[in-house]
């Protein structure tokens, strides 16, 4: 009996707390406000995003990926879970260690959010240089993410992948 005497308390409060005009946080907000929200929380990653590939920052972006990351390269089998991107990124910094970032740029062209999951593709583009000095590579890519809202409302990265993309456009 005591299981349905706390359920008619829990209601009764619903009930009371919402004929008082009281909601929780988040049903406070519309639509379009959560939205609002979630891209501003999204461009947040990207920023992070942005400042730890221009400082190739191996600890910071790891810091940006869902635990269930999966990274899709050209020309490779996919790369699965935070161990695997971690230990394929450090590799990728080993073999760069010569190099410095001159210049890396995201060009976001659509981002679609949907519950806890956003959707969007763009460009990349950037340099690298031989930090003694030399030629200068430039590099564009096209790049296709899907990013998970995480429980404290950050967002990671989940699923990436990305191909090359002709330099002149």
């Amino acid at each position: 009996m005591r299981p349905i005497a706390w359920t008619i308390g829990i209601s009764y409060a619903l009930l009371l707390g919402c004929a008082r005009g009281e909601k929780p946080p988040e049903a406070e907000m519309t639509a379009n406000e959560r939205v609002q929200a979630d891209l501003r929380a999204i461009q947040e990653l990207r920023a992070r995003d942005t400042a730890a590939s221009n400082a190739f920052d191996v600890a910071s972006l790891e810091t940006l990926w869902s635990d269930d990351i999966v990274m899709l390269a050209p020309g490779a089998e996919p790369v699965i879970g935070r161990e695997a991107n971690r230990a394929g990124l450090r590799t990728i910094a080993e073999q760069s260690q010569g190099l410095e970032v001159v210049d890396y740029n995201q060009e976001w062209r659509e981002t679609t959010v949907v519950g806890d999951f956003a959707f969007e593709w763009g460009l990349i583009t950037g340099a690298m240089r031989p930090k003694v000095g030399g030629k200068t590579t430039r590099y564009r890519f096209k790049v296709m993410r899907v990013l998970r809202r995480e429980p404290d409302g950050s967002w990671k990265v989940h699923r990436t992948m990305w191909n090359d993309a002709p330099l002149g456009k």
